[in-house]
């Protein structure tokens, strides 16, 4: 068979709420549930008693200064010098990527160069008369030569 916990959880709460009562941070049905605790435990009523006497005792002693000034430590600095340069390696290699991509391609920024380069993709030089023709038609070279010429 267990051992009942000592003190009781009421015992436990009580001594909690003397506290509370005596900072003035016990509320009136707290004080009232206090004030019936103590009238039916002695143990709870002389913890009571002694920590009014305590309480008074600190209360009423003279504030101590100490001797001399106590400096307080300083704080410290946080070093961001890793942080800081992770961010920049990152920003700089962001604006170098996005450089690259715009002047990186041939005529990537102008749309009607790189149609002109599709074009002359698909088309071969047709003869000595330097015309071209387009590979996908072959058929219509001859005519294509009878208008250009």
């Amino acid at each position: 068979m267990s051992t009942p916990a000592w003190p009781p959880s009421s015992c436990q709460w009580a001594r909690q709420a003397i506290s509370a009562q005596l900072d003035d941070e016990l509320s009136e049905i707290g004080t009232a549930r206090l004030r019936h605790h103590l009238r039916t435990c002695a143990e709870c009523s002389a913890y009571a008693q002694e920590a009014a006497a305590v309480t008074t005792r600190m209360r009423m002693a003279p504030l101590v200064l100490p001797d001399a000034r106590i400096a307080s430590p300083r704080p410290r600095r946080r070093r961001r010098a890793p942080v800081t340069a992770a961010a920049a390696v990152l920003v700089v290699s962001g604006g170098l990527l996005a450089l690259s991509n715009v002047w990186g391609r041939p005529g990537s920024s102008r749309p009607e160069a790189a149609a002109t380069v599709q074009v002359l993709a698909g088309l071969r030089a047709g003869g000595s008369d330097g015309l071209f023709v387009p590979t996908a038609f072959p058929q219509a070279a001859p005519r294509i030569r009878e208008i250009a010429l």
